[in-house]
């Protein structure tokens, strides 16, 4: 994990200060935390008696202004996520609470995995009962310029694939299929990335969040489908629907959902994955191609494979799902290894 010696330096010096402030030792070994798909880098302090994690954001400032908002919102209606200690909003750096290194992402077991899921899914009911202060709304135009990505990066600057007319008019026509049952769904404030690698086993055995800066008002099974078809999980369609079932009993308990809706849940579940299908497909090429950040091509296989398999349950997806096989053909002939 690279960062510039000047910033480093700097970003040292206002731990150190920072530290005396909070009355905590000032001499700490310091280890470089997982490499993320932001310009954020993360670093480990490890002092005599405690760890905590020293984050510099000079180029995300916004994005730290939101997280250091939102923890403390979200830690007054008891979710769990890492408390902000200390904040420059000049610099970009922050102190902030470590949450060890227990990731759902490594964890996740079928032995454990009622367990995990159990909690999972409770902070993520504290998280759709909460009103935000100040909300983005996920609307109908920003989804779809999210999904545009698919065609932008995905399909043109990585396959080289110009869809013919008659495939483009099939992608536009699954695209508003899409957002016809993202959008007929209950709006509740969403993670955004409720997955895995952003999920921690803590000491007390419940669910810790991180990267929850992107928080938006969205559609209840956005963060839902996130967790359940999971890019780092290996599940079939029955354990598909079981955690279904797990999150649906909890959200009716909740008050979050309708029974009279339960004929939806399935499409709903559907339709939000593939949405954000579409978005991981272009955002991590992006990634790859502008940001000169590889490590998450390994995902794109998977990704695209949960978008074909959820548009082939539907008739109106039958051409679009036919469309992605050929898509499909053409991935297996990159290289995704990461050099």
């Amino acid at each position: 994990m690279v960062l510039e010696k000047n910033i480093l330096d700097s970003l040292l010096e206002w731990a150190k200060v920072q530290l005396s402030l909070l009355g905590e030792e000032t001499n700490f070994e310091i280890e470089p935390l997982r490499e993320e798909a932001s310009s954020r880098k993360y670093f480990r302090l490890k002092l005599p008696n405690k760890s905590l994690v020293l984050v510099s954001s000079s180029s995300e400032i916004d994005s730290s202004l939101k997280f250091a908002s939102l923890s403390s919102e979200f830690l007054n209606k008891g979710i769990n996520v890492p408390e902000v200690y200390s904040f420059d909003k000049s610099q970009g750096f922050m102190l902030i609470e470590d949450f060890g290194e227990n990731l759902y992402q490594d964890l996740l077991n079928e032995e454990n995995e009622q367990q995990f899921y159990e909690s999972a899914f409770d902070e993520l009911i504290k998280i759709q009962k909460l009103d935000l202060k100040y909300p983005n709304k996920l609307d109908q135009d920003t989804a779809l310029e999210q999904m545009n990505l698919f065609e932008d990066w995905f399909l043109d600057k990585y396959l080289s694939i110009n869809p013919k007319p008659s495939e483009k008019d099939c992608i536009n026509s699954a695209y508003q299929f899409i957002l016809n049952g993202f959008f007929a769904q209950p709006q509740v404030t969403c993670h955004f990335d409720f997955e895995t690698r952003n999920l921690m086993q803590l000491s007390s055995n419940e669910t810790g969040i991180l990267d929850f800066q992107d928080a938006v008002i969205g559609p209840i099974f956005l963060d839902v489908a996130s967790l359940i078809k999971d890019l780092y999980q290996n599940r079939d369609v029955h354990k598909e629907k079981e955690l279904l079932l797990l999150y649906t009993d909890k959200a009716l308990e909740s008050q979050l959902l309708d029974v009279n809706s339960s004929k939806d849940w399935s499409l709903w579940l559907d339709m939000a994955g593939m949405q954000r299908q579409l978005r991981i497909l272009g955002t991590l090429v992006r990634l790859h191609l502008r940001d000169k950040k590889s490590f998450r091509l390994i995902d794109l296989p998977k990704t695209l494979d949960y978008l074909i398999d959820a548009s082939k349950r539907y008739k109106e997806l039958s051409e679009f799902s036919n469309f992605l096989e050929k898509v499909s053909f053409m991935l297996n002939k990159k290289d995704l290894k990461v050099t």
